[in-house]
């Protein structure tokens, strides 16, 4: 890839446009920032003046803009749908819980109940 294609805007919409359809096919929030940024990005180069943007000095500040701009809309984007799930319980987390009830007091209880139920079916069998 010739270096001086960041330097145009539409190799940043075109850029923006392969995030974004990776985004729809993996749906998990990891090319959305990078997508967004690339947008930003173009912008910048088409408002930028030509002599900022030529040479080693233009793709390094194409380049820091466009990572900066990723890393900062990616922890705002973390932060904002990081506070709908504080009071969700945990798809992961497989303890059972009862509202008012310790889950270790469901658990020893579960656990007494189903020894309950095999020895009166063992008892069954046997008679």
């Amino acid at each position: 890839m010739p270096i001086e294609l960041v330097q145009y805007p539409s190799f940043w919409l075109v850029t923006a446009a392969v995030l974004a359809g990776l985004e729809l096919l993996i749906s998990a929030y990891l090319f959305l920032s990078f997508g967004l940024s690339a947008l930003a990005t173009a912008a910048l180069v088409v408002v930028l003046p030509d002599s900022i943007l030529t040479g080693q000095r233009g793709l390094t500040v194409i380049l820091l803009f466009w990572t900066a701009g990723s890393l900062l809309i990616w922890l705002a984007l973390s932060r904002r749908f990081a506070k709908g799930h504080k009071d969700k319980p945990d798809i992961n987390d497989f303890s059972p819980r009862v509202e008012g009830t310790d889950s270790a007091q469901n658990l020893t209880a579960e656990s007494e109940s189903s020894q309950q139920h095999r020895s009166e079916n063992h008892d069954g069998i046997h008679k």
